[in-house]
């Protein structure tokens, strides 16, 4: 620990000598400690043993700002939901983001390491660390962005020559009072693999979405629809190349009754054909978005949920080691009775787009219920309670057989200090 606070005053004194002295340098994280309770994290009857354990994260960030347009940013954690007991007592510094930006006449840009995977609403993202160099600009209600990525680099200290991965986006936004829309369109160069597997691959995607209120309605929606390559061979190569033609699609809505409200949400991932072994049909997806507390999130308490031969973290569904997708509905629901405290909930259910040789489709209903309650302005502690009706798919291809499934049901508190 001794080691590690020394660490963390270094980054301060960089910091600290590094700027003049009017720079403004705030700190700002959050601190948590969080308990998880599972009847068994594997579905699979007759399997599975009942689990709990905490961890505990320290996030830290700090923005200086030297002169007025220009800023650099560092966030990192102390630990990675480090489980107490497990994880030494040195614990781990892991530094999400270093960058910095500046603000001219045409424009701002921001250049370094920096949050990316994320446009539009939540569905769809996967947050990531990205290698970015990124340009906004506002015109009057419409906003701008251009991205270049380096995703991955394979050319330094090695004899490859342009095996890299870099990625490209152009997006526009307009804003009215009350809503936005937007449209990301991206570019995906990826030619890491063509010393080793001897094709590029080379794809486009689209992404439009919306979030807009009309009085006491609350909408959001997108669409991720991509195409192109997923792999070219070179000449004189035998093997077929693969296309790109995936989609997925969201819409969720909500209505609120003053400290009450209720919505529902449709999301749907297009599932790979195994009858087209050419066409890579699976939809563009993300995991950002937490469809429930057990199925299809990849939240730290459900990272290892064992099936019968299937993922089911992961948004939508990998049976047969493939891309099966989801048809998913639910309705969410929350209130809160007084300041303090906030309650929500959810029922949620779906099936698999495409099933491949899985016996079934059904992928179950699943019961979410959160409570949140603060105990000061910066703390809060809050409880979640997840109980999965498990379907028929998670038994895999031998559903009137051998592989029988159980329920299962989890337990979830944390307390969080924001500064």
């Amino acid at each position: 620990m001794r080691k590690l606070l020394i660490g963390l005053l270094a980054v301060g004194l960089v910091f600290a000598f590094a700027m003049p002295a009017a720079a403004d340098v705030k700190i700002s994280g959050e601190f948590n400690v969080q308990g998880y309770a599972w009847d068994k994290t594997d579905v699979r009857k007759d399997n599975g043993t009942n689990q709990q354990w905490y961890t505990q994260k320290l996030r830290l960030a700090l923005k200086a700002e030297p002169e007025e347009g220009v800023s650099v940013n560092l966030r990192g954690d102390v630990g990675d939901n480090d489980v107490w007991g497990a994880s030494g007592a040195a614990g781990t510094w892991n530094y999400d983001y270093a960058y910095g930006t500046f603000t001219t006449g045409i424009g701002k840009f921001t250049i370094g390491r920096m949050a990316g995977g994320s446009w539009g609403t939540t569905w769809g993202n996967a947050w990531r660390r990205a290698n970015r160099i990124v340009y906004e600009a506002p015109f009057g209600p419409f906003g701008v962005v251009a991205i270049i990525e380096k995703y991955a680099e394979n050319d330094k200290s090695t004899t490859s020559a342009d095996d890299d991965y870099d990625k490209y986006n152009l997006g526009v936004t307009y804003k009215w009072e009350g809503g936005t829309v937007g449209i990301l369109g991206s570019y995906n160069d990826d030619v890491s693999a063509a010393d080793t597997g001897q094709y590029k691959s080379q794809n486009y995607a689209l992404t439009p979405y919306m979030k807009a209120t009309f009085g006491p309605v609350y909408l959001e929606a997108e669409l991720n629809k991509r195409y192109g390559q997923e792999a070219t061979y070179e000449d004189g190569l035998t093997t077929a190349d693969v296309d790109v033609s995936g989609m997925s699609a969201y819409v969720e809505a909500k209505v609120n009754f003053g400290p009450a409200w209720v919505g529902g949400f449709f999301g749907y991932v297009q599932g790979d054909d195994p009858a087209t072994a050419n066409d890579n049909e699976s939809g563009f997806t993300g995991n950002d978005y937490d469809v429930g507390y057990i199925m299809f999130t990849d939240e730290d308490w459900a990272s290892t949920i064992t099936t019968h031969g299937s993922g089911m973290s992961s948004e939508g569904a990998t049976g047969n080691g493939s891309d099966d997708g989801a048809h998913l509905y639910g309705v969410r629901f929350g209130v809160s009775p007084i300041e303090k405290l906030s309650i929500k909930g959810a029922l949620i259910t779906g099936k698999a787009d495409e099933k491949d040789t899985y016996a079934n489709d059904d992928f179950g209903t699943e019961f979410d219920i959160e409570a949140s309650y603060k105990l000061f302005s910066s703390v809060t502690y809050t409880i979640r309670f997840g109980y999965l009706w498990t379907g028929d798919y998670w038994k895999g291809v031998n559903a009137a057989g051998t592989n029988q499934v159980d329920d299962i049901y989890m337990i979830h508190h944390a307390l969080c200090w924001k500064f």
